[in-house]
């Protein structure tokens, strides 16, 4: 799962496009953190992907996952 994402100014970065969703939805599959955040936040049509996690941030330079940084 780490392949999928980048440590950069120590924080996990997602190294797809945000817009992936398909790419999305697969690294959330297989992932043992996910949460899925309140509707209102979610961007995908599908629940379980990064893009629509509560442990996902948003920056302007791509998306943070905080639950690897614990």
């Amino acid at each position: 799962m780490q392949t999928q994402f980048q440590l950069k100014q120590q924080r996990w970065l997602l190294t797809i496009v945000a817009e992936d969703y398909r790419a999305s939805r697969s690294i959330a599959a297989n992932c043992p953190h996910f949460v899925g955040d309140d509707e209102d936040e979610q961007v995908d049509d599908v629940t379980r992907s990064c893009v629509n996690c509560a442990y996902r941030r948003w920056l302007t330079d791509g998306i943070e996952c905080t639950a690897l940084a614990t």
